[in-house]
């Protein structure tokens, strides 16, 4: 095991026996800035939290985009992927894309299909460059388009200047008009078609075709994340930070739209599963507490048992799977805040040598 290993892991098993006294929760507390629950048939409201605060949408600009540009494209027409699309995505490390190069067509459907599902920054970019063009235009003049859309669909707290939602301090909308957006993009049947995929086959270039898997977990049985009355929705966020998830559910003849905003990357799913808990299945606060709380027990118990097999070199682990367990690890913040006192008190008792 190599020296910054051991390092990690003993300081984080400092840290696990700082507040193991603390660390057993009984009852489930929303993670999310702001969240808003919305019935997807009569769009009345169930529940919401701070729904009206001023939030970074991420990805979920996403919606909006698709709902704007089939005002002015059929989805049958042909698009080109232009080199600027590409560029923006080199230029935002960590960008989500299908990896197609500049220059590949596809239909607007499948664009639609690459920006909805895997989230692909390069579709978004290039339909919104496409439908600029037909209306003789930029993508400035697109995005006065988009939130004239948002305001027709009746929010009153939305100002987009990408397409994408890679502008953090830009893009400004709230939950309550995400969930606006949200029941406007359920009732286009494309569009709901496509966020309800969990996997989806495009075509490119005439022949060429690519498998596009859905980036919301809960959609999928062997993920610990998995619930199974989600049926679609639309993540959004920047690696840990400004995580969000706008997802659909269906219990019955029942379909609920839940919005959580700028939760924890693993949260929002614990977030939602508990929203949908209560206000889908009708659970009691206990019970929907306590099936949050083991999801989130599991996926705790998940990682704990991946640093376990690192620390018995159980298991030959690449840079980047230790990456993620350390990242992911419920302990990070608080490791990190000891790796900082540490640092101070090195560079403190170096100072005072000198």
């Amino acid at each position: 095991m190599s020296f910054s290993k051991t390092i990690f892991l003993s300081l984080l098993s400092i840290s696990c026996f700082l507040i193991s006294a603390t660390s057993v929760e009984t009852d489930y507390n929303l993670s999310a800035q702001s969240a808003i629950v919305v019935d997807a048939d009569s769009g009345e409201i169930l529940f919401e939290k701070d729904a009206n605060d001023i939030i970074v949408p991420a990805s979920t600009v996403k919606l909006l985009t698709a709902i704007t540009a089939l005002d002015y494209c059929d989805e049958n027409e042909t698009i080109s992927l232009t080199q600027e699309s590409i560029d923006l995505i080199h230029s935002n490390l960590g960008s989500s894309n299908i990896n197609l190069q500049p220059g590949s067509q596809l239909s607007v459907r499948d664009c639609l299909a690459a920006m909805l599902i895997e989230s692909g920054n390069e579709c978004a970019y290039s339909l919104a460059q496409y439908v600029a063009e037909k209306n003789e235009t930029d993508i400035k003049g697109f995005m006065d388009l988009v939130n004239s859309k948002a305001v027709e669909i009746g929010c009153s707290n939305t100002c987009l200047v990408d397409p994408c939602g890679l502008s953090k301090d830009e893009n400004k909308t709230t939950a309550a008009d995400l969930g606006k957006i949200a029941f406007a993009a359920y009732n286009i049947p494309i569009i709901q078609e496509l966020v309800c995929s969990s996997n989806y086959d495009i075509t490119y270039n005439e022949t060429e075709t690519k498998t596009l898997n859905h980036t919301n977990s809960m959609l999928f049985p062997n993920d610990y994340f998995y619930y199974d009355k989600c049926i679609g929705g639309k993540t959004g966020g920047f690696n840990q930070e400004y995580c969000n998830l706008i997802s659909y559910n269906r219990n019955l003849d029942k379909t609920l739209i839940c919005v959580v905003i700028n939760s924890g990357k693993e949260a929002r799913y614990y977030d939602t599963i508990y929203l949908m808990k209560k206000y889908l299945e009708n659970a009691s606060e206990k019970e929907a507490s306590r099936y949050a709380m083991n999801v989130k027990s599991n996926y705790d118990s998940y990682m704990d048992s991946l640093l376990e097999s690192f620390e018995n070199n159980a298991v030959s682990s690449s840079d980047d799977n230790f990456l993620h367990i350390i990242v992911h690890h419920k302990f990070f913040p608080i490791f990190m805040v000891i790796v900082a006192i540490a640092a101070v008190c090195f560079l403190y008792s170096k100072a005072k040598k000198k």
